[in-house]
């Protein structure tokens, strides 16, 4: 085999993984945006921590999924893919655990000016 057709073999198969590797990682037009995916993971995350039967979970985690046009199989691909970047996957993580002690304080808000007086 000759030089020339070494390299264009090299170069065929470094083109063909181009192409091959990616297939394997979720695709970013695939996956929920930042924001949504905030809002879903900590609705999920609460759900997680409840004290309640699996299959109330599961039902709760359906609840949620359909209430954000989304399902479990987008939810867990998503969480893959910013999970690539630890500090990204942080940041999100805090937000989403941020969100979820803002709401927590409106709820108790909330409470507090409707009990009578």
């Amino acid at each position: 085999m000759s030089y020339f057709n070494k390299q264009i073999i090299i170069l065929l198969t470094f083109i063909i993984s181009l192409f091959l590797f990616p297939a394997c990682s979720p695709d970013p037009d695939n996956i929920m945006n930042k924001d949504k995916f905030i809002t879903v993971l900590s609705e999920v995350m609460i759900i997680e921590k409840l004290s309640v039967s699996e299959e109330t979970k599961i039902a709760l985690l359906k609840n949620v999924f359909e209430k954000h046009n989304t399902d479990a199989e987008e939810f867990l691909r998503t969480k893959e893919y910013y999970k690539q970047d630890p500090d990204y996957w942080i940041n999100i993580y805090d937000k989403a655990v941020q969100r979820i002690k803002k709401d927590s304080d409106q709820s108790k808000k909330k409470k507090t000016d409707t009990k009578p007086k």
